[in-house]
């Protein structure tokens, strides 16, 4: 199907004749200046036509392709989900408190394939750990690996004894290549999730249904496509559970979480739900607050309730990064109760910004003293 015009060179070229005929009353000869012109020009069109032709293409999702369909994807919030990286649960044993550094401490099997902690993890016992395909690997491991098969430490550590994967790993792949195959599938990917957005997608359902079902859940998130440690057919949701103000892990609502997500009338059928609780990362920042003596009262009542407002925003919400220049926005409003200057006691380099990573909670608790200038 031509999207422009149906001409393409010959056709041009028995135009250009015709026209000639009709202006000249003559047919024009092989081999005259005429022809050789009207070649060249008809040849250019012919280019020219084509080059219309496939880019009017990609003007709709029906036909578009490569970096042109990623534009559609886009453009409804469904872009292109990136290749997946092997997940699979290893069982680490120590023998003291150890810390696992993601892309520090490297495990593969024989065949060397190599896997990663997915986030920064405390272990103060021998425990299972879930770990990732390494992201420089060039090759994606497409197959799975048996369970007892990744027992190689490619980064000792003295409190490392062993390591084990205590299931058959969720084999890697690359799902919407940049193909005519992977094109078409991306393309009826979008087309399916398009006609689901009209509700809830599988993510945000599960999100809301674990905050909805017990009180001491404040956070839940769920993994997705384009997440480190995503496994295709299960459902991964990380909760942030606090009690009495003081986070910790509690089993009765992790159970009570998992019983409600895994409802037959709620869970895709397939899915396999397991659920996490999210790792807190406790930091206190010391601050200082300068404003005129005038506004001393109003001044301090603002600072406070915007410190309790960030803390509670950045506390509470898995994946929320601390970051200074956010806090001093909502401090430093211009003109108002007096606030002039926010101090940072703390070393700036270490709390300038603090990243969160997936399945991580920043606590944070913003220490403050008032001072006038």
């Amino acid at each position: 199907m031509d999207w422009i015009t149906e001409y393409d060179t010959a056709s041009v070229f028995e135009l250009i004749k015709q026209t000639y005929k009709t202006e000249t009353g003559h047919d024009m000869q092989i081999g005259s200046d005429e022809f050789a012109i009207s070649t060249v020009v008809a040849y250019v069109f012919g280019v020219l036509i084509n080059a219309f032709n496939s880019k009017s293409k990609q003007r709709f999702l029906a036909t578009a392709t490569g970096e042109y369909l990623d534009g559609f994807g886009d453009n409804f919030d469904l872009p292109r989900p990136p290749a997946i990286h092997a997940a699979v649960e290893v069982y680490v044993e120590v023998n003291q408190n150890t810390i696992l550094t993601p892309n520090e401490f490297i495990i593969a099997d024989d065949n060397g394939v190599s896997f990663t902690p997915l986030q920064l993890t405390e272990l103060p016992t021998s425990a299972n750990v879930l770990f990732v395909g390494c992201q420089n690997d060039n090759v994606l491991d497409e197959n799975n690996i048996l369970s007892d098969k990744i027992k190689n430490i490619l980064t000792p550590l003295s409190s490392v004894i062993s390591v084990s994967n205590t299931q058959i790993s969720g084999g890697a792949a690359e799902p919407f290549p940049y193909t005519d195959e992977g094109d078409d599938a991306y393309r009826a990917y979008i087309h399916a999730n398009r006609a689901a957005q009209s509700v809830a997608g599988p993510g945000a359902a599960y999100e809301r249904r674990a905050i909805n079902c017990d009180a001491r859940v404040l956070d839940a998130y769920c993994l997705r496509f384009d997440d480190p440690g995503y496994q295709p057919g299960k459902a991964i949701i990380y909760v942030n559970i606090y009690e009495t103000g003081v986070a910790a892990p509690n089993t009765d609502a992790l159970n009570r979480v998992k019983a409600e997500l895994s409802k037959d009338d709620f869970r895709p059928t397939g899915d396999d739900v397991i659920v996490r609780q999210a790792n807190v990362i406790t930091n206190t920042v010391q601050v200082e607050v300068g404003f005129d003596r005038q506004f001393a009262l109003s001044g301090q009542q603002k600072a406070e309730r915007d410190f309790v407002s960030y803390q509670a925003s950045v506390s509470t919400t898995i994946g929320r990064a601390w970051s200074l220049s956010e806090l001093a926005k909502m401090l430093l409003t211009p003109d108002k109760d007096g606030i002039k200057a926010l101090y940072i006691k703390t070393d700036m380099h270490q709390f300038n910004y603090l990243q969160c990573g997936i399945g991580e909670v920043n606590n944070v608790t913003v220490s403050a003293t008032y001072a006038f200038i």
